[in-house]
């Protein structure tokens, strides 16, 4: 996919994997490997570190009592596994990684550390974007970055209100939107990254919420 020039605008989506090119011609009128970069989104599917995290009660299937058995090698497999997907996007065009990666169902701001540290990615240059989101099952969205490629400028969590309650009565919630402003080839790149809520109960039960959803991005945008 190839992205207009001046005031790039890119929509992460709750997509399980997705890469795109992004292309900003120049004043001479070509474009070479300079100014091509790759940019990412991975729905990781439940990124748990293996630590029972007292204030995270969505964590508590993803811990060696549990039914899971999740353990620290086996979350270690994890990273390595995730990490290599990672590095294979776009690699025809960017060796190394995409600049940047939108990622879904992270835990906290540990996991991001700890995937960017792994000996797949750590020779990159990666760094990390994260807020901790109110979601009920204890997932956020994040970002990667590679620090060569892209330069963060400003970062926000866009909250959603579902305006819902869960089914034990407390208040639904869900993550936020990431949103980051910064340089890509020399140009001004806006990015959201979004997981929506699900179609849990059905598609039409479930619709109001990611309205919800959408109207945040739309009015940041």
């Amino acid at each position: 996919m190839l992205l207009p020039s001046l005031r790039l605008f890119a929509l992460a989506c709750a997509l399980l994997f997705f890469s795109c090119t992004a292309r900003v011609g120049k004043s001479g009128g070509g474009t070479s490997g300079a100014d091509v970069a790759v940019l990412g989104f991975y729905n990781v599917e439940n990124l748990f570190d293996a630590d029972d995290d007292p204030d995270n009660p969505g964590d508590d299937e993803f811990s060696p009592g549990s039914d899971k058995a999740w353990t620290s090698a086996r979350y270690g497999e994890r990273l390595a596994r995730t990490a290599r997907a990672i590095l294979d996007m776009g690699s025809e065009v960017m060796p190394g990684g995409p600049a940047l990666v939108g990622l879904a169902e992270v835990e906290n701001a540990r996991v991001l550390r700890e995937l960017i540290a792994t000996s797949e990615l750590s020779a990159s240059g990666y760094d990390v974007l994260h807020y901790e989101s109110p979601d009920s099952r204890g997932i956020d969205v994040g970002l990667i970055y590679r620090r060569a490629e892209f330069t963060p400028i400003y970062s926000a969590p866009l909250r959603v209100s579902l305006d819902a309650l869960a089914d034990d009565g407390s208040e639904l919630t869900t993550r936020d939107v990431l949103y980051v402003k910064g340089l890509l080839l020399g140009d001004t790149l806006h990015y959201f990254v979004n997981h929506w809520p699900s179609r849990r109960g059905g598609e039409e039960a479930s619709r109001a919420r990611r309205a919800s959803a959408a109207s945040v991005v739309r009015t940041a945008v």
